[in-house]
């Protein structure tokens, strides 16, 4: 009788119809929301955050446009001291009225903050007046083309490490401003004295130690309706002087800049907002618990 009777091998026999492995039902999509977290950003927005990058990036531009005119001879060490001296005392003061409004405001008065800084400039200076003869022939071995190259890529760094008022896991202010101090050691080499040599590490020092903290407090502490108005002025002044200053060293140089202060002021944020259209984020039932 063993050959009438069907034997099936078969551990589980489901129960539901055989269905393709991508069928979904169709109340599958009834939970379903789009762009839920989204934030919308205006265009005024959009350019006054650009202009924080570059603003720092014509800061940078000044920097090194102030060693090619050094380094030809136009510009003399001792009337870019004199410019520093001109221009450090009214934009502490400002840093210190900044300051006051700001969150993260020190518990100390304003005196002796400002003793605090002053005493710590003097310090600073001293170190970088006794160093320069060493400081000058620290890279004197080294050729002129590797002297660049290392500029370039530790200034690149700068840019990237800067602490732009985000919260990304890539910003680092010390490795950002020791980038920018390097790179002003190796291009220092190059000038022809030591007076040369402290000029540029001192202005290194205002340009990237003194100057980001002064533009941070002033979008931080200044709580007015025309904050935005002050940051894209300031942006302008920066773009216009690092434009006149490229006039000086290079007309075709100074086209392209202008150039691409166009596409970094206009363009870009034009295309950022446009493109916020096109963001299709989708929330279900299918996302993962998070614990509030």
């Amino acid at each position: 009788h063993s050959g009438s009777i069907s034997h099936r091998k078969c551990l589980h026999k489901p129960s539901w119809p055989e269905r393709p492995d991508n069928f979904t039902g169709d109340d599958f999509l009834e939970d379903l929301k789009r762009n839920l977290y989204v934030k919308r950003h205006s265009l005024l927005t959009v350019v006054v955050a650009t202009g924080r990058v570059f603003q720092h990036f014509c800061s940078l531009c000044l920097f090194v446009q102030a060693y090619c005119l050094m380094l030809q001879g136009t510009l003399a060490p001792e009337t870019v001291l004199f410019g520093l001296g001109m221009l450090a005392p009214p934009l502490y003061l400002a840093y210190l009225f900044c300051a006051s409004g700001s969150a993260d405001k020190s518990d100390l008065s304003p005196m002796r903050t400002a003793f605090g800084h002053c005493r710590l400039l003097l310090v600073l200076t001293a170190f970088t007046l006794m160093w320069s003869p060493l400081l000058k022939s620290l890279t004197a071995t080294i050729s002129t083309d590797t002297i660049h190259a290392m500029t370039a890529f530790f200034l690149t760094a700068n840019l990237l490490f800067h602490d732009y008022g985000g919260s990304a896991a890539i910003v680092s202010k010390s490795f950002s401003l020791n980038s920018a101090v390097f790179a002003a050691i190796c291009l220092a080499s190059r000038l022809p004295s030591s007076l040369h040599t402290f000029t540029t590490v001192e202005l290194a020092l205002f340009v990237f130690a003194f100057w980001p903290e002064l533009r941070r407090n002033m979008s931080v502490g200044l709580h007015s309706p025309f904050q935005p108005v002050l940051s894209l002025g300031l942006t302008f002044l920066l773009n216009l002087a690092a434009q006149c200053a490229m006039c000086f060293i290079s007309m075709p140089a100074a086209c392209c800049f202008l150039l691409l202060s166009c596409f970094i002021m206009l363009i870009c944020p034009i295309m950022f907002v446009a493109m916020q259209a096109q963001k299709n984020n989708i929330h279900g039932p299918w996302d993962e618990a998070v614990i509030h």
